[in-house]
This record gives C-alpha cells, sequence and structure tokens, in this order.
C-alpha cells in the first residue's frame, strides 16, 4: 500500500501513521481507512450522517460505539474529518492488538506441541481411518484439468459407490510447517472471526474433555432458497518425526456424530439442514521454513432430491 505522502492526499489532525511499521493483517484497514477518509471529504453527511453509525454526540463529548470506555472532548465543535481519524485511531489500535494475540496464540501452540494432551484410542483411530482416505484418494483421483502447471495441484475422485467426491490438493509452502498447523487449527483467532462474520453460526469449543479435540459448528448459507447448512464437526491432530527429523502433522476431522463425549449445542441450529464433511490435512515439513500440504475432504450437502453428478463435482472442487 503506497504512504498517504505519495498519493498526496490531505489528512486532519491525529492521522499520522507509519506504514511500513504495522503488522500484515492491519494493512487492509489502513487502506480502508484511506478510502472511507476519501469519502469523508466528498459527502460527510452521507458517510457519517445515519442513526446507526457509530458516531454519537451528548454534551458536548463524541462517544464511540464498541469503546464505551473512550471518549473524546469536543469543547469546541467537532470536524468531521478529524473526528473520523480519531474514531479509525481507535480501531487501528485494537487491531494491532488483535493481531498481537493472535501472533502470540500461534507461537503458544508451537512451543506447547510437546505439552499437548496424549492421543487417546478413539483419537488414534480416527486418525488412522482418515489417512486412509487420504492414501485411498492419492492412488485412485484423477487431476483436475488445467491444473498441471498450477502452484496448487487439484484431484477428484467418487467411489463406485457413488456419492458425493472427495477433493484433494496438494501445494508446497513458503512457510514452517508448525506455523502452517498452528493456522490451521486454531479456529477462532480475531482473524478468523473476522473471514466467518457472516455465518449465522460459527462456534469454536477446544480441549474436549480434557482432550486434544475441538468442535467446530458452523453454518454455510446457500443460494436459490435453500435452507442453511449446519456442520457440526470433530477435529484432533498428531505429529509424528521421520529418521530424518523432519516432522508431519496430521489434522483429521469427522462429523461430530462420531465423537464419543460432551457435546454443545448452539442456539438457531434447529433452523439448519444438518450436513456432513471429514478429510484430513497432512503438513509435511520440507526445509525449516517450506513444507508440502496435502487436504483430503468430502462434504455431504445433503439434499433432498439428486443433484447431478456435474454439480457435486463442483462443489467438491471448490
Amino acid at each position: 500500500m503506497p504512504q498517504l505522502a505519495q498519493v498526496g492526499v490531505p489528512m486532519g489532525g491525529g492521522c499520522a501513521w507509519e506504514e511500513q511499521k504495522d503488522p500484515p493483517g492491519v494493512k487492509s484497514f489502513l487502506q480502508a481507512k484511506y478510502n472511507v477518509g476519501a469519502k469523508i471529504r466528498q459527502s460527510p453527511s452521507r458517510v457519517l450522517g445515519q442513526p446507526s453509525g457509530v458516531l454519537r454526540q451528548q454534551s458536548g463529548v463524541l462517544s464511540v460505539s464498541g469503546f464505551p470506555s473512550e471518549t473524546l472532548s469536543s469543547a469546541q465543535g467537532i470536524n468531521v474529518e478529524d473526528a473520523f481519524c480519531a474514531i479509525a485511531d481507535l480501531f487501528y489500535e485494537r487491531l494491532k492488538k488483535e493481531d498481537t494475540i493472535d501472533a502470540r496464540r500461534k507461537e503458544d501452540f508451537a512451543k506447547d506441541i510437546d505439552n499437548a494432551p496424549a492421543l487417546t484410542h478413539a483419537e488414534r483411530d480416527f486418525i488412522s481411518s482418515s489417512m486412509k482416505l487420504a492414501e485411498e484418494v492419492s492412488a485412485k483421483a484423477n487431476r483436475v484439468s488445467g491444473t498441471v502447471n498450477e502452484p496448487v495441484e487439484k484431484f477428484l475422485w467418487r467411489s463406485e459407490k457413488g456419492g458425493a467426491a472427495v477433493a484433494m490438493s496438494v501445494a508446497k509452502m513458503d512457510v514452517s510447517a508448525v506455523s502452517l498447523v498452528a493456522e490451521l487449527w486454531l479456529l477462532d483467532t480475531y482473524a478468523k472471526k473476522v473471514e466467518n462474520k457472516n455465518r449465522k453460526i460459527c462456534e469454536v469449543w477446544s480441549n474436549l474433555n480434557g482432550t486434544r479435540g475441538q468442535q467446530y459448528t458452523t453454518s454455510l448459507g446457500l443460494p436459490g432458497g435453500f435452507k442453511d447448512r449446519l456442520f457440526e464437526t470433530w477435529f484432533t491432530w498428531e505429529m509424528t518425526i521421520d529418521e530424518e527429523g523432519r516432522s508431519t502433522f496430521i489434522i483429521a476431522f469427522a462429523p461430530f456424530e462420531i465423537y464419543e463425549g460432551m457435546h454443545h449445542e448452539v442456539i438457531g441450529a434447529e433452523k439448519m439442514v444438518e450436513a456432513t464433511t471429514r478429510g484430513v490435512f497432512i503438513v509435511k515439513e520440507l526445509t525449516e521454513n517450506t513444507c508440502e500440504c496435502t487436504r483430503a475432504q468430502q462434504g455431504y450437502l445433503k439434499f433432498s432430491s439428486a443433484m447431478p453428478v456435474s454439480a457435486l463435482d463442483l462443489i467438491a472442487k471448490k
């Protein structure tokens, strides 16, 4: 993102920042701040004049919705641009904190791997069956046309029994294996919450019954008048080390109905159609800062009428 001085945009008081020092997750916010600031200059009443806006002024004090402890003194009236900049800075500071918390959680995951609860027999059986799925797909799947020279290789396989296809993707990543696993495993980071903000349901429960496992309950909106789908999924993971000292991580997931333990329920689930997904992530360490990630996944959206095979394949490829 170019610095504001380079694009020649004048800013009101309190809006200075150093773009090059910002954490990666904040850069998109800075761009949004710049874009909205430009709109305010063009038509401040249209941007900030809505009753539901974040600005509220009472008795000479400007407060920010969502930041109850933060107020801005306004003895001489409020300049709209300066007010927005002050509010944007509050959100900016909050986002920096959230980025920091996410980064620390990922670091803690990497540091505490050796201290994770021992796998239960059920978890070991679960991981073993998930690996068999990946092995079967690897042996029988056909490459998706047009992906030969792509950075992500894609494959598709359907059992002779029919049903939903199993999709598989393979990619080499310029990131350490443990960093990628932390990104995949931590489903409730601030970044993931922003990513899933449009889902009606998205909940995570970790350390189920003192195990490594977690329950991930999320919804999926469908077009065309179809009811939303609800996925309740059990996740667990394992790490192995080969003879050369390289790590391989396995994250297995399957419908939560196979988990024999506590089940967390969510409000609103009864209005949705239950769907399922199962599969596995296999992350192999190549070097200290590179890895290979394989994902095999199958999903059942459970439509009442049969869908064309081509439509099922399209869903799987996604």
